[in-house]
């Protein structure tokens, strides 16, 4: 696999969260999200904050052939 462009920025699965990310009771816990677009020609990139609902969101112009 070519890994080039790709980055890694810590992340792990929904399975693995730690309990206070479930229970809401600390800032800092993070959730991203991807949406495309027909034929990826342009989509959303969301992340939210879980306890206090923060949301940061972009527009993505089109999806990048990485492999």
């Amino acid at each position: 696999m070519n890994y080039k462009g790709l980055i890694y920025l810590g992340s792990c699965g929904i399975h693995h969260r730690p309990i206070e990310a479930y229970t809401k009771e600390e800032i800092g816990h993070w959730e991203g999200d991807t949406i495309w677009g027909k034929n990826r020609k342009g989509g959303i990139l969301t992340f939210t904050e879980r306890a206090s609902g923060f949301e940061l969101a972009a527009i993505l112009k089109k999806k990048l052939q990485t492999m």
